[in-house]
């Protein structure tokens, strides 16, 4: 299970805007969906994400 506050307390934390995070990831439409609606991305994009968040 994907803890999306978490992610969106790390993101915040190391003061990136989801544009940052997402780019050349994914679009920043596809990172607002999974932290507003929790409509979680492909595995890839996720761990992508993750990565560049180092968690």
């Amino acid at each position: 299970m994907i803890n999306i506050e978490k992610f969106i307390k790390i993101r915040k934390e190391q003061k990136l805007s989801q544009t940052e995070l997402c780019h050349r990831i994914c679009t920043q439409s596809t990172l607002s969906k999974f932290e507003n609606n929790g409509q979680v991305p492909s595995f890839k994009i996720l761990k992508q994400l993750c990565d560049r968040l180092n968690i």
